[in-house]
């Protein structure tokens, strides 16, 4: 599908460059500090001053925000979906900013073969790896060892999308996790806290 980017480089003046999806979703990018979830990839020519611009399909609706490019190789850039986007203009309008939120805990991914162990069946949710002390998930009753399935109603399907969602939850907002612990499903509250710096 082809789509336009509307930019202003620098301030000189408004540009639109052109190009494609060449991949959707792509799933946990480690562009920054944080991986992001589910971007649309595109071969659209995103350069520095041109993060931030809408980009259009050829109806004229806007369907996501350039927001980043990798250098190596050369024409890959990435946008933030709309959907995605609109869910951070609160956090930008209340805060000036986007204020990641955070649960306290270290994942892994669920392997086939531990999914068979434990009694899960197929590979699904986030192992949990570490429960950092007095963070959101040790205070909620979360464990060292339970299989995240759930989190805030949006099933875990891939470990990475857990740290995606948890991120965007709101800080000081209560979510429900489901787990999967000792061959059973549980279900825990958790408020969710700002992100440490």
């Amino acid at each position: 599908e082809w789509l336009l980017l509307l930019s202003d480089p620098f301030g000189l003046g408004y540009r639109v460059t052109a190009g494609v999806v060449s991949a959707a979703p792509r799933r946990d990018i480690p562009l920054a500090k944080h991986s992001l979830w589910s971007l649309i990839q595109t071969d659209i020519a995103i350069h520095p001053g041109t993060s931030g611009g809408p980009v259009f399909n050829t109806v004229g609706e806007v369907i996501g925000i350039a927001t980043a490019v990798k250098e190596e190789p050369q024409g890959i850039g990435f946008v933030v979906p709309i959907d995605v986007a609109l869910k951070l203009l609160p956090m930008l309008r209340d805060h000036g900013k986007v204020v990641r939120a955070w649960v306290g805990i270290r994942i892994a991914p669920v392997t086939a073969e531990l999914a068979a162990k434990l009694g899960l069946g197929k590979p699904r949710g986030a192992l949990v790896q570490e429960v950092f002390p007095r963070g959101p998930a040790d205070r909620s009753g979360l464990r060292r060892g339970d299989i995240v399935l759930s989190f805030d109603k949006r099933a875990i399907s891939e470990a990475n999308q857990l740290p995606w969602l948890a991120s965007l939850a709101g800080v000081g907002r209560a979510v429900i996790v489901k787990v999967w612990r000792a061959g059973k499903e549980l279900t825990f509250t958790l408020s969710c806290e700002a992100m440490p710096e």
